[in-house]
């Protein structure tokens, strides 16, 4: 996450007493971690994206819809990237987008 979400350098999860999970992100600019709720919904996006591409068990099929929505367009290369490096080591990803942006990024 630190190398594709910049001001990111940690995302960390905790167990609550009720057995809830809390995700704290913490952001170079901040002495004290922001939980989810304040992280805004491109960079909730980004860290799901990530997950699952880097999941111990990969799919061999990833199929996902207009990826560029709610991330902020510099994003868009990462990800396309990420992307990319999924089918080199894993398997296929078939993505349906709208955006000339996230189609370009990776020339």
């Amino acid at each position: 996450m630190k190398h594709r979400v910049p001001g990111v350098s940690k995302v960390e999860a905790k167990e609550t007493e009720d057995g809830r999970l809390i995700l704290k992100f913490q952001d170079e600019s901040f002495h004290d971690p922001f939980v989810s709720r304040y992280v805004s919904d491109g960079t909730i996006k980004m860290f799901a994206y990530l997950v699952l591409l880097h999941d111990p068990n990969p799919h061999p099929l990833l199929c996902v819809e207009e990826p560029e929505n709610q991330l902020y367009p510099l994003l868009l290369q990462e990800l396309a990237e990420e992307f990319e490096a999924y089918t080199r080591l894993e398997g296929q990803v078939f993505v349906s987008t709208h955006s000339p942006d996230f189609l370009n990024s990776r020339d």
